[in-house]
């Protein structure tokens, strides 16, 4: 079998998510362009891309990303396999983790990861015999999937019995062989032989440098050596297949016979002692080639997720992400979401390419200085975007980088614009706006300000103004600039002073300031590496002798002793809280924890969160972790003093909805009456904002029965009100 195709490229489906998710419910938004392993089970393609697992469905060719929320049970993926006889997916995890994945069930195998080895990361997986062959970094696992169990361990295959890593297995009738390192080792297949006894493996081989993707490949093994070639392997004798020093060489696979080298941007096929160029395309980096039974060629492609070839043309599918796990920083304007991607740390940059991302109706577009991704919006800076904020004057999102680079991003014609400063600064960070056409950039020892009015800038130097991190605001017009060096300098006309831990002068908790936010009511929470303070008289902080309030959860200092790396305030007055233990919810006047969410139990990607940005207008929480992004829809949104665009989600409710019954476009803080058709009252509860939500039951905790209920809603003052229907169906 040969065939050549030609480049046409057609980026015909980059999958939308859901414009809004049920209150309650996660959504998460990983990198899915850099595709890197794909499979087929059942007419559904599944590929693993650099931060997570998506899927195809070839009837329509919609994809989607699989997660934990899917039924997951863990995050990390180095492996996946398909076991087309079973119609079965394995997944495999860098920690040791494994699922079947099946039609009607996925079912977790956590043999591996429960094992007392000191380290349990699974290298390769691979079918022999009937059985599923783990290589790992203590062994070769053997595993019965037909009955979910482990039959053998292959350990201590080193010399005088150690430990060592296994990166590759591979079997055939008469012989197998496992790859540890630079060393192959080898054993008869014999059901006869031990595997288990280290005296009955033999080194075969010793390599001369570094190999991956190891096969069999006719009467010998094939593999790779990374950035010189490819090789085969047969009586002890290696000879060149296809060799060119540099290159950036994919996973080999075999089909039918006909290997094929993924190499660059092209696909090279090797049958029956020629190798021919397959597949070329300067858009692309080919990863992995596999064939469905309809001989359509798919590819896992580092930029492009999956890509399929056809005759005349190739298709690209990924679902909508952000372009990389990489994020620092975050900012919502207009029911947009802005992240950047580079930040820094004890006044070094991270030395990320400058990337950001923009969340407008339910998918991603990304920017960026470097190609990785076709469709990314070209940057003009270098490295590491670190500072976000929004201008409501403008309609525009500024951004900074630690190098010294101010650009602005337009979310609606994603016009990015390069802005000249009038002199050069160094660690330039924090950048905030005022709403009136005046943006402040913070920068060591400088300030500067762009009057969008004129479009010139002003700039001062201020000496107390040291390795500056975030910005804010306040509601007196006064500049808040949290400091790396510690504390928090206050700014305003010329006048600037320096809060810290000392009684009269900021009087925080700790001297290391972390996060910092502002409240509706004027007032500005500090995060500390020793809890929360409160600064309820920022008017006061240049003038006047002026210490944080200590607020109090249940009598005790709030998230005391814990390092609080953000803080973000969410439409209905709550605050989410970061620690390094995850992420609290507390109510406005913080006597009650709402929520709390941690890595081990929710969905949350990491407890490691750097910031939290919320949709106002959806109550959407986006938490930017070290793994990247996931967000969570709340039960709070901003809301004004009058009822506007009143929306009732899901309306009907269906049998099958066991989700919060949402009431969106509330006045601000309202009450809420739900009624069945007779009057008689079956719930009450106050908004969150503008939002308000009902679990359907009862005060009895009975399901409400079938039928038309209304909701009426009015302010706090009883003046503005509003009806509204909601049906429900059992």
């Amino acid at each position: 079998m040969k065939k050549v195709l030609c480049s046409l490229l057609f980026f015909i489906f980059l999958g939308a998510q859901a414009q809004d998710i049920p209150v309650g419910s996660w959504r998460t938004h990983n990198s899915y362009h850099e595709g890197l392993q794909i499979a087929e089970v059942h007419d559904m393609i599944y590929c693993v891309s650099s931060s997570g697992l998506f899927t195809l469905d070839k009837s329509d060719f919609s994809v989607a990303p699989f997660t934990k929320e899917d039924g997951l049970s863990d995050t990390g993926i180095s492996r996946i396999l398909a076991i087309p006889s079973k119609d079965m997916l394995v997944v495999a995890y860098s920690n040791g983790n494994i699922d079947l994945i099946e039609e009607d069930q996925i079912v977790n195998v956590r043999s591996i990861l429960n094992a007392s080895y000191p380290d349990k990361t699974i290298h390769d997986l691979d079918l022999w015999n009937g059985y599923l062959m783990v290589s790992t970094a203590f062994g070769v696992l053997q595993f019965d999937v037909d009955h979910y169990e482990l039959k053998d361990t292959w350990d201590r295959l080193g010399e005088n019995g150690e430990l060592i890593p296994v990166h590759s297995f591979v079997g055939s009738s008469d012989s197998l062989y496992i790859l540890s390192d630079r060393q192959l080792l080898g054993i008869e297949a014999d059901e006869r032989v031990n595997k288990k006894d280290f005296n009955n493996w033999s080194e075969e081989y010793v390599f001369d440098s570094d190999i991956k993707f190891l096969k069999s490949y006719e009467e010998g093994l094939v593999y790779v050596k990374d950035q010189r070639g490819v090789y085969t392997l047969n009586q002890k004798t290696e000879t060149s297949l296809l060799e060119e020093a540099g290159a950036r060489f994919g996973e080999l696979t075999i089909i039918e016979d006909e290997l094929f080298i993924p190499i660059n941007h092209q696909i090279f096929s090797y049958l029956n002692s020629e190798l021919i160029e397959f597949f070329s395309d300067e858009d692309f980096k080919p990863q992995f080639v596999t064939e469905d039974q309809t001989n359509i060629f798919w590819i896992a492609d580092l930029g492009n997720g999956i890509v399929r070839l056809l005759d005349s043309h190739k298709e690209s599918y990924f679902p909508t992400g952000t372009l990389s796990t990489s994020v620092f920083r975050g900012a919502y304007g207009n029911g947009n979401i802005l992240l950047s991607a580079g930040g820094h740390q004890n006044s070094n940059s991270w030395g990320i390419s400058a990337s950001a991302y923009l969340f407008s109706n339910g998918s991603w577009d990304n920017f960026s200085n470097s190609a990785t991704l076709s469709t990314a919006i070209d940057l003009p800076v270098n490295t590491d975007l670190s500072y976000v904020c929004f201008d409501s004057y403008s309609n525009l999102f500024f951004a900074t980088t630690y190098q010294g680079e101010f650009i602005s991003i337009h979310p609606e014609t994603l016009e990015v614009t390069q802005y000249d400063l009038p002199i050069s600064v160094n660690r330039l960070a924090g950048v905030v706006s005022d709403g009136f056409g005046k943006v402040w950039l913070t920068a060591h020892q400088r300030l500067l300000s762009l009057d969008q009015l004129t479009g010139t800038f002003t700039q001062e130097t201020v000496s107390s103004l040291q390795n500056p991190t975030d910005a804010l605001i306040d509601d007196w017009g006064q500049l808040w600039v949290r400091l790396e060096t510690g504390g928090v300098l206050v700014y305003s006309e010329g006048n600037s002073r320096v809060l810290n831990n000392q009684v009269g002068t900021g009087g925080f908790p700790s001297r290391n300031i972390l996060s910092m936010a502002k409240q509706s009511d004027g007032s500005i929470l500090f995060g500390t590496e020793d809890g929360v303070a409160e600064i309820f008289n920022p008017y006061d902080a240049l003038t006047s002798t002026i210490d944080a309030i200590i607020p109090r959860y249940e009598g005790y200092p709030l998230l005391n002793e814990e390092q609080v790396t953000a803080i973000a305030i969410d439409g209905g007055g709550r605050k989410w809280m970061a620690t390094n233990k995850g992420v609290w919810l507390f109510s406005a006047d913080n006597s009650e924890i709402i929520e709390y969410f941690s890595a081990s139990n929710s969905l949350l990607l990491s407890d490691n969160v750097r910031d939290i940005t919320i949709n106002q207008q959806t109550g959407e929480v986006f938490f930017l972790t070290d793994q990247g992004v996931i967000s969570y829809r709340g039960t709070a949104t901003f809301a004004e003093n009058i009822h506007q665009n009143v929306k009732v989600f899901p309306n009907p409710v269906r049998p099958n909805y066991t989700g919060l019954i949402t009431v969106s476009g509330l006045a601000k803080n309202a009450y809420l009456k739900f009624t069945d058709a007779a009057g008689q009252l079956i719930y009450e509860t106050n908004a969150a904002g503008g939002t308000a939500v009902w679990d359907g039951n009862d005060y009895n905790g009975k399901r409400a029965a079938t039928g038309v209920y209304f909701i009426f809603s009015t302010d706090k003052d009883g003046v503005e009100s509003y009806v509204s229907k909601v049906a429900i169906v059992n």
